[in-house]
């Protein structure tokens, strides 16, 4: 027992404070999403590009869609989406290169925050 009390106890990493926050304001941002009555719908077009179907574009104030390759982080991208009356965007990725991506889509309207994240593959 006395020797666990001498040993010195340091945080687990130097940005401890600020990765914890990001991490709850994520967690906030996807239950505002869950509690929506139509959420965006991520889905791959037959031409291969991201398309998101939401009701709600018409009022985004902001938003951002991030398409992430795992294993390959140069065919990363990130696009802004804009307001608009049309249910549908369709986001064309420059390579579009076969395989398994993360899609993310982030954004606000009515002074909240939302983000909604799913698994596609080209």
């Amino acid at each position: 027992m006395w020797v666990a009390f001498r040993q010195e106890v340091g945080m687990i990493s130097e940005d401890y404070y600020e990765e914890e926050l990001k991490h709850s304001q994520k967690m906030d941002r996807l239950e505002n999403a869950r509690l929506l009555e139509i959420s965006p719908t991520i889905s791959v077009d037959s031409e291969r590009r991201i398309q998101i179907e939401f009701d709600g574009f018409k009022q985004i104030e902001a938003g951002e869609l991030n398409v992430l390759r795992p294993n390959d982080p140069q065919l990363d991208e990130k696009f802004r989406i804009d307001r608009s009356v049309n249910a549908v965007q369709t986001f064309r990725l420059k390579n579009g290169q076969p395989g398994l991506y993360r899609v993310t889509m982030t954004w606000s309207m009515q002074g909240k925050n939302y983000q909604v994240e799913q698994i596609v593959v080209l």
